[in-house]
């Protein structure tokens, strides 16, 4: 069994902010109190950051050739909602 390599990590992590957004917005909606937006927030921010650190890693690695083709098939078939992609984000 081959294990995944770090481009899949990072894309994953990519998974994972949007997740996280999805998450804030939830529960930013159904929040009934200040504390609850505090949580939300922070972990919008949070994504958000991960989201670009991310970004930041990816071209990194693919300057620097480390960016296989497997992984820009795997990028490029990244929907985090309708009609939204990965280029989008950039």
């Amino acid at each position: 069994m081959q294990l995944p390599n770090v481009n899949d990590h990072i894309i994953a992590v990519l998974e994972l902010s949007r997740k996280m957004l999805i998450l804030a917005d939830l529960g930013d909606s159904k929040r009934k109190d200040a504390g609850c937006g505090i949580i939300f927030g922070t972990l919008r921010d949070d994504a958000f950051k991960l989201r670009k650190i991310a970004l930041e890693e990816i071209e990194k690695h693919q300057k620097n050739n480390n960016w296989n083709k497997e992984a820009d098939l795997k990028l490029n078939k990244l929907k985090f909602s309708v009609g939204e992609t990965i280029n989008s984000w950039k």
